[in-house]
């Protein structure tokens, strides 16, 4: 997947406003399918802490208005997407505490941050606006991927 004009991403972090996407239709759906269909053909590894299981299913519910059986499709799915989700533990929660604190993030948004960051990967995001702060990760816009 080439993000720009030069750099080729195999592995990366996501965050709930990307995969979200995969299941419903919002702004640069495509685009997040594009990476879904990268990850499905083996060609891109794809990372997200435990918490995205929460919060998809959050927002699928509250925002999206899904039934109970469309949620439970949508999270089974996402299960066996290929996603890797890493459980929080202590150096992931202390990597979090700091972005937390030094770029007055909520924890859960520094969550995707700190495994970014303990990974090396970028995190790709459509919404950016809090994890551009983080001079210590590479963050790369959903509308950048082409």
């Amino acid at each position: 997947m080439k993000i720009g004009s030069a750099t080729n991403v195999t592995r990366c972090v996501v965050d709930t406003s990307i995969v979200v996407k995969w299941y419903s239709e919002e702004p640069d759906t495509p685009k997040a399918l594009l990476l879904f269909d990268q990850l499905q053909a083996g060609k891109v590894e794809v990372y997200s802490p435990e918490l995205l299981m929460y919060e998809v299913g959050n927002a699928l519910c509250k925002k999206k208005k899904f039934t109970k059986s469309e949620l439970s499709r949508a999270l089974t799915a996402l299960f066996y997407s290929g996603v890797e989700l890493a459980p929080l533990d202590v150096t992931l929660a202390h990597t979090a505490l700091e972005f937390m604190i030094d770029y007055t993030l909520t924890f859960y948004d520094s969550a995707y941050a700190a495994l970014s960051y303990t990974l090396n990967v970028p995190l790709i995001t459509a919404d950016v606006k809090d994890h551009k702060k983080i001079k210590e990760i590479e963050v790369i816009e959903l509308k950048a991927l082409h």
